[in-house]
């Protein structure tokens, strides 16, 4: 499968890109991340740039490791666990 998306530049011109389904599944986890660090760094400002990044990250991992995993709090409460288990 693949997907044509135009990218509007301005009103009249746009360019086209053309995605394969590898492209779309990374597009798409990449875009999951980043409002999971979003989520984690907005709801959390007294953390440390590496905390809210490995939070952010592992929780991630949880909801992907584990299909069954749908609530994102849970991932995130696991992963801070996980973090205070290393760093005290």
């Amino acid at each position: 499968m693949k997907i044509e998306i135009e990218l509007k530049k301005d009103m009249i011109h746009g360019t086209k890109v053309i995605l394969q389904d590898e492209e779309i599944i990374r597009v798409h986890k990449f875009f999951e991340k980043e409002c999971m660090s979003e989520y984690v760094s907005e709801n959390n400002t007294d953390w440390s740039d590496e905390k809210i990044e490995f939070v952010s990250n592992r929780a991630y991992e949880i909801c992907d490791e584990n299909v069954s995993v749908e609530d994102e709090q849970y991932a995130i409460q696991k992963a801070i666990e996980e973090w205070e288990k290393r760093h005290g």
